[in-house]
């Protein structure tokens, strides 16, 4: 099975249910799916098949959705490029996939202009009108039944962030789409009667497969930490969502500007600090959880606000680094001695579990599951990430430097290669962010030397910061205007972008 008959179930069983609301309306399952259908015969008449790949450049909405089921029913394999990641890691996505078929908006269609890569595709759909294009426009047809699938049948490919190096295609099966469809149900304790603010194009597609409605915000999603919050908190107080998941930038935009509606709070995609979750709660009564995970799996882990006790806040502000809970029941963790750099150590099993650190020691984070990529597109980059023991199961390197407490709990200290000497990034950086004039810190090495860049929340104001981080034994603490962020979602910090003198 492959989701889109979960989406055509939807629409048999309860067709009038909104599956979709957006700013410019509302999407019933049955609308979804005859809209899937309108797509799927017109992808068909232009070649699509089994295994065909389709590059979709569509925002989240109900075009996405319809054309991802439409996709999929053809057994042919989606690929979605964040354009907002540059051109040129753009152009290398498109060289790196092949796509038959590129179908976009019409904006979409302009990425043609700075991408040879792109108007090599053979076909090119737009939803809109664009000239020597074909356009979609959606007409009555039959209903068009999904192909059989088994589990291993490529579904979809996507791009890892590229913050560290260059973007990784990351190729989904339809097994695996299942498996992490039925992790992040369990996760975000999805209730098929809600309606839940979606900000991040997976989870409004776990969404739909439980049978919910999500609401898509009327914001910018590509830069979520830059909305404007006024038309999104209108849409709070309309439709009364039960949850949200969303970057933290996001959230944070949100609670900057209004009281936050929801019964559930749920923040991810990059790390969520302290002062963030007392916003949250400070600006909602809602039950407050942080998400960890990445592209190759996500979730990985999962923490309660209401279940971090005083002593882990001054933990977190002396040095342990960043909490982030218990790992989710689908995964595997293990936390090994940081190797950065070097290939994976291990030849079996038993020196794989031999060399396991105990709670409380520091290493890199290692997980396995049903809902963890096994390989990328191009198995080259396998080669530092993957490792298959010899029963067969795969084990991701997550780059994430973190130890595991006492009571199993995942704290995080950040990305093993931005490792200072004897200090990881977010032992500093969340212990930091507790100083009141702090908006934002980033811990780089100049020469030899820590060097703590600070973004401060108003006029600068550095007493007591030094002597709050004296643990650290920093060689200077310097201020920046602004901490440069990564580009999708706006709350992660790109070190590659820092001052280098």
């Amino acid at each position: 099975m492959n989701l889109s008959q979960i989406l055509s179930q939807h629409a048999q069983n309860t067709p009038h249910k909104i599956a979709l609301i957006t700013a410019q309306g509302q999407t019933t399952y049955q609308e979804l799916e005859q809209m899937s259908d309108s797509m799927a015969h017109l992808l068909q008449a232009k070649g699509v098949k089994r295994g065909s790949r389709v590059l979709l450049l569509l925002p989240i909405s109900p075009e996405l959705y319809a054309a991802l089921a439409a996709v999929w029913k053809l057994a042919g394999v989606a690929v979605v490029i964040d354009p907002g990641a540059g051109i040129p890691n753009f152009r290398h996505g498109v060289r790196a996939t092949r796509p038959e078929v590129f179908m976009g908006i019409s904006k979409s269609h302009l990425l043609r202009l700075l991408s040879a890569e792109l108007r090599q595709v053979p076909v090119h759909i737009s939803t809109g009108f664009v000239p020597f294009t074909t356009r979609w426009a959606q007409q009555p047809c039959t209903a068009i039944e999904a192909a059989q699938v088994d589990a291993d049948t490529p579904a979809l490919i996507t791009f890892t962030s590229g913050s560290t190096s260059k973007p990784k295609a990351a190729a989904r099966s339809h097994g695996f789409l299942l498996a992490q469809n039925q992790a992040l149900q369990h996760t975000l304790q999805l209730e098929p009667e809600g309606i839940h603010l979606c900000t991040l194009a997976v989870v409004t597609l776990t969404v739909l497969a439980a049978g919910g409605t999500a609401l898509i915000p009327d914001a910018k999603l590509a830069r979520p930490g830059f909305i404007q919050p006024e038309p999104v908190l209108k849409q709070l107080q309309k439709h009364q969502p039960l949850t949200v998941t969303a970057s933290p930038a996001f959230v944070e935009r949100l609670a900057e500007k209004g009281k936050l509606p929801f019964r559930r709070i749920y923040v991810g995609g990059a790390p969520v600090f302290p002062y963030q979750l007392e916003l949250f709660k400070q600006q909602s009564s809602a039950e407050i959880y942080s998400v960890y995970g990445s592209t190759e799996a996500e979730p990985i882990a999962e923490q309660a606000h209401s279940q971090i006790l005083p002593e882990d806040f001054e933990h977190m502000r002396s040095g342990k680094g960043l909490l982030t809970g218990i790992p989710v029941p689908e995964i595997q963790l293990r936390i090994l001695p940081d190797q950065h750099g070097q290939p994976f150590a291990y030849q079996t099993r038993a020196a794989f579990e031999n060399a396991t650190l105990p709670p409380m020691q520091v290493g890199e984070i290692v997980v396995t599951g049903n809902h963890v990529l096994k390989s990328y597109l191009d198995p080259s980059g396998n080669t530092e990430t993957k490792w298959t023991d010899e029963q067969g199961q795969t084990w991701h390197r997550t780059g994430d430097a973190g130890c595991l407490d006492a009571q199993g709990r995942l704290w995080l200290l950040g990305r093993c290669g931005a490792r200072v000497d004897d200090l990881y990034p977010f032992s500093v950086e969340v212990a930091a962010q507790n100083h009141p004039a702090v908006k934002r810190a980033a811990l780089t090495a100049h020469q030899g030397q820590k060097v703590l860049w600070v973004q401060w929340k108003g006029p600068e104001d550095p007493s007591g910061l030094a002597e709050m981080l004296s643990w650290a034994n920093l060689t200077e603490i310097r201020s920046l205007k602004a901490i440069p962020l990564d580009r999708r979602h706006n709350a992660k910090v790109d070190y590659n972008r820092l001052p280098r003198t």
